[in-house]
C-alpha cells in the first residue's frame, strides 16, 4: 500500500507536533532493546503511540502480530497508519494499531494475548486531570500483563505507591532514561504485578 501522500503528512508536521525531536523514538527503541533485552517474540503495548516515532522501529523488530499501538489523537493515529507504516514497509508486520485507549483497554480488543511490556512513557502526563481514569488505566494494564510483564511510566508515578499497590501493582525498579543524541533524560519507573514482583 503506498502511503497517503495528502500535504500534510508529505510535510510531516507529525514529527514535530509533540514538542520533542522525532529521533526520541529511536532512542526509546535502542533503550527497550539493549538495556530492557526487549525480544523479537515479545508483546508490547505503546500506551500513547503518537505518529509511532518508536512504533516503526518496534513493528519492524517484533516478530508479526506482536506490536500494539494505542493513540487517543486521531490526527496523529491517521499519520502513524496511512503514511509511517506504508512508508516503512511494515504492512507484513500487522501491527495492532488501535484509537481511543480509554475505552479499549479490554482483553477482548487483544484477542485474548496478553503482553510482556507495556510503555506508557508519555500517557500519564495528560491524564493528571482524571485520576479516575488512571486508575482504571492502570487497572486495565495489569488485566493485560503477562506473567512477569512489566509496565513503564516516565516522569512521576500516575498515582501513589500505596494506591498503585491497592491497584494490584508494585514499583519494582526506578532509573534514570539518558538519552544518547538529544537533551532528554527523565525517570522511569517499572511496575509489576505485586503478586509477582520480587
Amino acid at each position: 500500500t503506498a502511503p497517503n501522500m495528502q500535504p500534510l503528512y508529505i510535510r510531516e508536521v507529525h514529527h514535530f507536533a509533540l514538542g520533542r525531536p522525532w529521533l526520541l523514538g529511536r532512542e526509546i527503541f535502542d533503550w527497550m532493546v539493549y538495556e530492557h533485552e526487549l525480544q523479537p517474540r515479545e508483546r508490547l503495548l505503546e500506551y500513547g503511540s503518537g505518529a509511532l516515532s518508536s512504533g516503526i522501529w518496534f513493528i519492524e523488530y517484533l516478530q508479526p502480530g506482536n506490536y500494539y499501538g494505542m493513540e487517543a489523537v486521531k490526527w496523529l493515529y491517521d499519520a502513524g497508519v496511512e503514511y509511517e507504516v506504508p512508508l516503512h514497509m511494515l504492512e507484513d508486520k500487522h501491527p495492532n494499531l488501535l484509537h481511543n485507549p480509554e475505552e479499549e483497554l479490554e482483553p477482548a480488543v487483544f484477542n485474548g494475548a496478553t503482553l510482556q511490556r507495556i510503555l506508557a512513557l508519555t500517557a500519564f502526563h495528560h491524564l493528571v486531570h482524571d485520576p479516575a481514569l488512571v486508575e482504571r488505566t492502570l487497572r486495565g494494564f495489569l488485566g493485560l500483563l503477562a506473567p512477569g510483564g512489566t509496565v513503564y511510566v516516565a516522569g512521576e508515578l500516575p498515582l501513589p505507591e500505596d494506591k498503585l499497590r491497592h491497584i494490584g501493582l508494585a514499583v519494582t525498579r526506578s532509573a534514570t532514561f539518558k538519552c544518547r543524541y538529544i537533551a532528554c533524560d527523565f525517570d522511569v519507573y517499572e511496575l509489576q504485578d505485586v503478586n509477582q514482583a520480587s
